[in-house]
């Protein structure tokens, strides 16, 4: 009922902006090739990066007895992400300068395969908490390319008018991906937890982090259709770009919140 609810309202909000004068979001930019593939891309590079990251944090906090856990507390769950944001801010400087140099449709794939790169690791090496901190490190680096080359795509596309509006709805679908990402995570891993268990088995971080390999191929094999901006529209685009990088790279950080913390029988 609640699916249902939602795919009625979604399709009577889209018809009210498709027919309205002004619309709050301008859905017809759609169409423009580069702006759908950024938004798609933004999508499902939010799926990807949350099922990463709240495979490793659950990881790290998974208890030794399992097995396969490293038993950290959820401070050093959340010291692992320090390397993840570190990476992601100062990719996000460089990218702009490795755009103008090379391009924006060799970039974005390029953030996708050194993403993808992030998982591998994972699913290699996870025994051992210095592993997880390179693996985080890897993936801020992936992820920081990927998501600031965002904002310069959509501004080059769409009229003036509509570069608020159309960055904006890039961001919520990011958001969307977010939070999709992580029921993803604990859906696959609550699909690997036997009867009577509180935990996974580690099985279930290898299933979901091939699911997040598949993710990051999809996406990667999606930009690289992504068409080159004409010289024109790169120019206009480049003041602009400059200014929302660090605004589109400030929302990839996980807050306090959203750190998934794992807790003893005593606790629930």
């Amino acid at each position: 009922m609640v699916a249902a609810a939602a795919v009625l309202l979604i399709a009577g909000w889209i018809r009210h902006e498709l027919r309205t004068a002004h619309p709050l979001v301008e859905l017809r930019t759609l169409a423009n090739r580069t702006v759908l593939t950024a938004d798609v891309a933004g999508l499902v590079a939010g799926v990807g990066m949350y099922l990463l990251m709240s495979l490793v944090i659950r990881y790290v906090q998974t208890p030794v007895s399992t097995g396969y856990g490293l038993g950290g507390s959820v401070v050093v769950a959340g010291l692992v992400l320090l390397p993840f944001s570190v990476l992601s801010v100062l990719s996000s400087k460089v990218v702009p300068v490795l755009a103008r140099r090379t391009s924006t449709a060799l970039v974005l794939p390029l953030g996708c395969a050194v993403s993808l790169v992030s998982v591998l690791l994972f699913l290699s090496a996870r025994s051992r908490l210095w592993e997880l901190v390179v693996v985080m490190a890897v993936a801020g680096l992936g992820v920081g390319c990927t998501f600031a080359v965002m904002p310069g795509l959509i501004v080059a596309a769409v009229p003036a008018d509509e570069v608020g509006s159309a960055v904006s709805f890039n961001q919520v679908l990011r958001y969307v991906g977010y939070s999709t990402g992580s029921a993803l995570c604990g859906a696959v891993l609550q699909a690997h937890t036997a009867p009577g268990r509180l935990l996974p088995a580690d099985s279930g971080y290898r299933d979901a982090a091939l699911l997040s390999c598949a993710v990051w191929v999809v996406i990667g094999l999606v930009t690289i259709v992504l068409p080159r901006r004409s010289a024109p529209a790169a120019d206009r685009a480049s003041v602009d770009e400059e200014l929302m990088v660090d605004e589109s790279i400030a929302d990839i950080a996980p807050g306090e919140a959203e750190v998934p913390v794992l807790h003893t029988r005593a606790e629930r």
